[in-house]
């Protein structure tokens, strides 16, 4: 069992490479999808720009850059039409590829689509292999016992105590109290609030091992993202000038590597 968890999303259009290259058996969407605070990127071939969006729209709502034969778009699915326009396509595009290769996936809300019905949306583009949460839902991946919790869900904190991976978007203040309920060799994910991982011995927050818990906080999709697989977590981390520097084929990333516990170090 392959987990891949990401949140916060700045682009799908990498989407493809990252999905094809780790295999994941179930992708997790822990919010902030469609629109996030900080804002959109997307890399456009300007052959092909007739097929994407309305130039003077797109000029006149974003930050515009000209490199070679792409643009370099920088903007906001808040505020900008066009630009939700090309994040759309590409969000649809990563939902169909994970259906033609029978991965399932699951989203929740984050702060930012709170308001959004992903189950509409699946319904009108013929999409049944995902799932929406719109509170909290437990699941079972490959009998691992998963938690999801939309951000400003009623999930109480004592329900946390049979999952082995809690995941969510939420405030550091939610996250503390979450982990002070963790079972021990179990972890909590979440999207919203920051890039790295923190170890926990009971709910005290520790340096090295011994540890029993982990917190992942993974943000600004594909810049970081987290896999689980084999009791273990991996972070991986890297920049937007990486990524255009990659041209959307190559494999470069930053990783942090943590088993899910260590009690016994």
């Amino acid at each position: 069992m392959k987990l891949l968890f990401l949140s916060d999303v700045r682009n799908f259009q990498f989407s493809e490479m990252i999905i094809n290259h780790l295999k994941p058996s179930y992708v997790l969407f822990l919010g902030d999808i469609l629109f996030d605070g900080p804002g959109q990127f997307y890399i456009v071939d300007k052959l092909k720009i007739q097929n994407f969006f309305e130039r003077d729209k797109l000029l006149k709502e974003n930050q515009v850059y000209s490199i070679k034969r792409h643009l370099i778009i920088k903007g906001n699915t808040h505020i900008s039409k066009e630009m939700f326009r090309i994040h759309l396509y590409y969000f649809l595009k990563t939902l169909k590829l994970l259906e033609r290769l029978n991965i399932g996936y699951a989203l929740i809300s984050g702060n930012h689509d709170m308001f959004i019905d992903y189950n509409d949306l699946f319904l009108h583009n013929g999409l049944n292999k995902g799932i929406f949460i719109e509170n909290y839902r437990k699941i079972l991946i490959d009998n691992t016992v998963v938690i999801l919790s939309s951000y400003g869900s009623s999930l109480d904190p004592l329900s946390v105590k049979d999952a082995k991976i809690v995941a969510t978007h939420e405030s550091q203040r939610k996250l503390k109290d979450i982990i002070k309920n963790l079972r021990a060799c179990s972890g909590l994910i979440s999207g919203h609030y920051g890039i790295k991982i923190e170890l926990y011995s009971g709910d005290k927050q520790v340096r090295s091992a011994p540890y029993e818990k982990l917190l992942i906080k993974i943000d600004d999709f594909p810049l970081s993202f987290a896999v689980y697989e084999k009791e273990s977590f991996i972070l991986y981390k890297t920049d937007i000038e990486s990524l255009i520097n990659f041209k959307l084929k190559s494999w470069n990333f930053n990783t942090i590597y943590k088993r899910i516990c260590m009690v016994n170090s």
